[in-house]
Parts: C-alpha cells; structure tokens; sequence
C-alpha cells in the first residue's frame, strides 16, 4: 500500500485526533486570515483613496525638513537647486502625462488696475490684504502685477481643470519656443480693464532701487513690453471661507505669458547686474537664482494611482531638502486610523505564526508519541524513512488545506465585519474637526489652488476587504509554510528513531 492510502486510512481510523488537529489549525490560521484580510482591505481603500485623488504633484522646497534641521542646530549646508533642465528629465518618465513649471517677473501699469476682494465681492473680509497691489498702499499712479512665465503650451491649469478657457485658445507650442509675446487673462480682469480678445497690454519692468521707494523717481533699470490677448479663462470660487476668496481673486489676476517671452529682460538684468558692484561670489549667486526654478513645478500623471511609483522613480532626480507633495492630505483621517489598525495586523499576523509553529509542533509531536508502536513496526518491516515521513506530512496537509480554506473564509468574514468598525471608531477616538486646516506649504497643490477634499463617511465608502487571486495565494502559502515548519521537526525527530526504541514505546 502507498504511503497516500496509508494516510487517507490513517485520517479515517483517528477522527478524535483528526478533528483535534483540525480545529487548531482553523483556530490558528484564522487569525492569520484576519491579519492578511486587514492588510489587504487597506491596501485596496488606500488605492481606492488615492485613485479619486487628482493626478497632481508639485516639487517644493521641504520646508519642514529645513525647520527640523534648524531647531536641532544640525548642518544644512547646500539645500539644491532645481533647473529646467531637471524637471524636463523627471518629465520623461512614463508615469508623467505633462509637466510645467514656471517663471515670475513682477511688473507694472499705470493704465491696469488689479481685482480685489471689494470689486467682487463689494465688501471687504476682515484682515486681508493684497500684497501685490501698490494702490491698496496708497500709491496710486503705478500697480504691480505679476507676469506667469509658464513652460507648457497648453497650460497645465486649464489641463487638470483648476481653469476653464472660456475663449480664444491657449498658447502654440511655436510662441513657447520662440518666446512670443503674447498673454491669456481672466475673463473678470478684463471686464474690469474694458480688454477684448486680440487687445495689447502694456506693462514696464522696473528695477527699484530702495525697498522703501516712493514709486517715482528712483529707477535704476526699465524695460517695457507688450503682450497680445489670445485666450481667456475662468476660474470658479470653491469654498467661501476667507483663503478660498483670496486664492480665486489672486487666479483672477493672473497674467499667463510663455516663459521664454521673459527671456529678453532676463538677459538685460543680467548685462546690467554688474553695475550694482557685486563681488563675484554675490554675481554667482544671483545669477544662479535668476536660472534656478523655485515655484510652480508641477506634474500631471497619467493616473493618481502613479502617484506612489512616481515618487519612487523621481525621487533620486532631485536635490536634498526638496520634496514631492500630492493632495493625500485629503484623507489623512482615515490614513492615520488605517496605519493604527495595520499595526496591529502585523501584531496579529507575527503572533499568529508563531502561535501556529509552536502549538501545532507540540500537538505533532504529542499524536506521534501515541503513534511510536505503529511508526516502530513500519521501520522494522523495513519500510523507509521517507515514505513514513511523506506519509505523516499527506496526513497533517490534507487536513490542513481543507482547514486553511475554512478559515480563510471564516477570517476574511470576521476582518469584513470588524476592520470597518475598527476604523470609524479609530476616526472617531482622534476627535478630528473636519472644518480643521493642514499647514499649507509653498508650491504645495493646495497651495497652487488645487484642492479635493473628503468627508469622513465619503472615506468609509472606499473601504474594500476583497481579497485578490495574489494575497489568496500568499495566504495559502504563509500558513501551509508554517504548518510544514512546525510539522518538520517533531516528524524528523520520529522517524529517525531506533525501530527497537519506538517498540519499546520509549518517548521521542
């Protein structure tokens, strides 16, 4: 008779023991379940957050790395810089669908006049302030606005849907490269200045000489130029809180010219900068300022699901005390009640296993004292080692694999019922003011206007416990490994035995 049937018969003959061995396993490879369910279950809501997430990352200075390092007095040293031609590299890789960055010059008009929070809204809020304007300084023959240099064509605002063009078009891949002069401004700040499509602006490049200046006579550089409308957008106030209102007004005033269009003035505050008597460390660093890119660096994958693989694949591409941000800020309630329950699935998963090794090895190795006389006339029949031992291991297997696939069930079950409640009252146990606000950092999304933002039950909608075919497979062979482990010991030590010893029922 083959070792198979043997087992099969072995299986029948102790049902007592069978159904001892049985229910052990369920118990322990339950809890397994559990803890693989749970990791699962989050690893499918975390992607399921992060896919209604806008596909959106900007590079910024990582301000909070910068404040750690200068809190604990430790040395900084050279923090990087980002060129365009670093940006262009991280926007080959094949997780980018486009990518922009840009440059800002600020300007100035006697004949423009700015938006402000008064002229839409025909009240003030309280405390706010437009840095920009000079006239809500009280200076009123000159206003300063700030022209946006920006890289990509078809203008990544208005790609990712943060603006609507509402007439004209955006730029031409030619006007980028060839650094037309050229603009596209919002729809209200050209009802406010009286500006159709096709219509010039006229805006001056000054160079001041004092910070304290009176706007008049002391200018020590100027260089004026003028720019076509060809396109007009909109962009839709979301929110009515006091930053909501200024950031709208602030897109409002936005002035959309190719980058290469600030090039000629760039270059003519380079040939002038010698003048000002600059040691040549001082020229170096300004004009490696003037060619470094410090806002606006943003990118626009092909999937929000990228957004992870992304930042692996990039992150080797940019300098120290820089950092890539995205909108997960969105649902950091659940991220934190969903980090608190995968530790304690790992705490699960690593007791259940040893749990397993260690009470399965001692039950083994008890049935197989019970079953010393019977392995000593197997080895004193001359039946080899092997085959005992391949016929212990069929027997604890198949009982194991219709126990593993019980439990499986039975844990994704409980994980199902219990995870989700675990989570809300995690969420819950925070004490989280949903109206609260995360520190926005410069050239942060949410900073650029992008936004998305989450209700608690909106996040517990995206909880999914499905176990896929890869974690179904890992399960089986987590369990199956450790219920080999623990058998292997115990049956090594058995069939090794002297036959004479076993026939004497001496213990193993």
């Amino acid at each position: 008779m083959n070792y198979f049937k043997r087992a099969v018969l072995s299986i029948r003959r102790h049902k007592f023991k069978t159904g001892i061995l049985f229910c052990i396993i369920f118990l322990l490879s339950s809890l397994t379940a559990t803890a693989i369910t749970i990791r699962q279950a989050i690893i499918n809501t975390d992607a399921g957050l992060r896919a209604q997430l806008p596909a959106v990352v900007t590079l910024r200075v990582d301000e909070e790395k910068l404040l750690y390092y200068s809190q604990n007095q430790l040395p900084i040293g050279d923090s990087g810089r980002v060129t365009a031609e670093m940006v262009k590299a991280i926007g080959q890789l094949p997780y980018v669908r486009t990518f922009d960055f840009n440059q800002s010059l600020n300007v100035y008009s006697s004949e423009l006049e700015r938006l402000s929070v008064d002229t839409l809204l025909g009240e003030s809020l309280n405390g706010s302030t437009d840095f920009n304007s000079l006239r809500s300084d009280g200076i009123y023959h000159l206003e300063r606005f700030t022209l946006r240099g920006i890289y990509y064509h078809n203008i990544l605002d208005i790609q990712s849907g943060l603006l609507e063009l509402v007439e004209g078009r955006t730029f031409l891949p030619e006007e980028i490269e060839n650094g037309k002069q050229v603009t596209i401004l919002s729809q209200d700040f050209m009802e406010e200045n009286d500006l159709i499509l096709g219509d010039t602006i006229n805006l001056d490049f000054i160079f001041w000489g004092d910070e304290n200046t009176d706007f008049i006579d002391d200018k020590l550089m100027e260089d004026s130029m003028s720019f076509e409308i060809v396109g007009v957008f909109n962009h839709q106030l979301v929110g009515d809180d006091e930053i909501d209102i200024q950031n709208h007004v602030e897109f409002l005033n936005r002035i959309y010219v190719p980058i290469t269009s600030l090039t000629p003035t760039l270059d003519a505050v380079i040939d002038w900068l010698p003048e000002l008597g600059l040691s040549e460390e001082e020229l170096e660093d300004v004009l490696l300022d003037i060619n470094s890119l410090h806002e606006s660096i943003v990118f626009l994958l092909n999937d929000p699901e990228d957004l992870v693989n992304f930042k692996v694949a990039a992150d080797h591409m940019i300098p120290d005390f820089w950092i890539f941000s995205d909108l997960s800020n969105a649902y950091e309630d659940i991220s934190v009640a969903m980090a608190t329950i995968m530790d304690i699935s790992n705490g699960l998963f690593v007791g259940a296993t040893f749990s397993t090794v260690l009470s399965l090895g001692l039950l083994i190795l008890m049935f197989l004292r019970e079953r010393q006389h019977e392995i000593g006339i197997y080895l004193a029949l001359g039946d080899y080692k092997r085959r005992i031992f391949a016929q212990i291991f069929t027997e604890i297997l198949v009982i194991s694999i219709f126990s593993i696939t019980l439990s499986l069930v039975v844990g994704n079950f409980v994980a199902s019922a219990i995870t989700e409640n675990m989570i809300r009252a995690e969420m819950a146990n925070q004490i989280i003011d949903e109206n609260r606000t995360f520190a926005v950092w410069s050239n942060s999304p949410e900073s650029l206007g992008f936004s998305h933002t989450m209700t608690h039950e909106e996040m517990l909608e995206m909880y999914d416990a499905t176990m896929t075919v890869e974690s179904i497979l890992a399960f089986y062979a987590i369990v199956l490994a450790t219920v080999i482990i623990a058998t292997f010991i115990p049956t090594t030590i058995a069939v090794n035995k002297n036959p004479k010893d076993l026939l004497l029922r001496k213990d193993i």
